[in-house]
């Protein structure tokens, strides 16, 4: 397992903390941990993010998406969708909201509660505290539903 640490400063003409370098950064990679700090260095505003990740390829995924089951299937595409709509809607990139394989994960899993969510690498108290109750209401419609 790898670990990046990217130091992010505030562009006072902007008005903004540019995330164009940490995003780029991420696209191939499959978040296991990581930390967020803020601090001020000679009065200037500061993020520092520590990530623990591991490299994936395209293959690796689609790999996982094939060995999915015609149900799971729909499901991940069901939550494939609704990240896009809530990338869409927060300004942020879909990927960082839940991985491919998180949503994979998920699909297999059903989790009922916000609890076995967290057992899914990579999902933690934040991302359940923000999506948390979207994604099971998704899966819900699922429940006992074997069409």
């Amino acid at each position: 397992m790898a670990f990046r640490i990217m130091t992010v400063p505030f562009d006072s003409e902007r008005g903004v903390f540019p995330d164009n370098e940490l995003n780029t950064f991420l696209l191939d990679k499959k978040v296991m941990s990581y930390r967020v700090e803020f601090f001020i260095h000679a009065g200037k505003p500061y993020w520092s993010v520590f990530v623990q990740y591991e490299e994936i390829d395209d293959k690796s995924v689609e790999k996982l998406i094939t060995s999915l089951g015609e149900r799971q299937k729909l499901i991940f595409e069901r939550l494939k969708d609704w990240r896009k709509e809530k990338g869409k809607e927060l300004g942020m990139p879909a990927y960082i909201i839940f991985s491919n394989g998180q949503l994979v994960e998920l699909a297999k899993r059903l989790p009922q509660t916000y609890e076995a969510m967290k057992f899914i690498n990579g999902i933690g108290d934040k991302k359940v505290k923000s999506f948390g109750k979207e994604v099971l209401d998704i899966l819900r419609t699922f429940e006992g539903n074997n069409d």
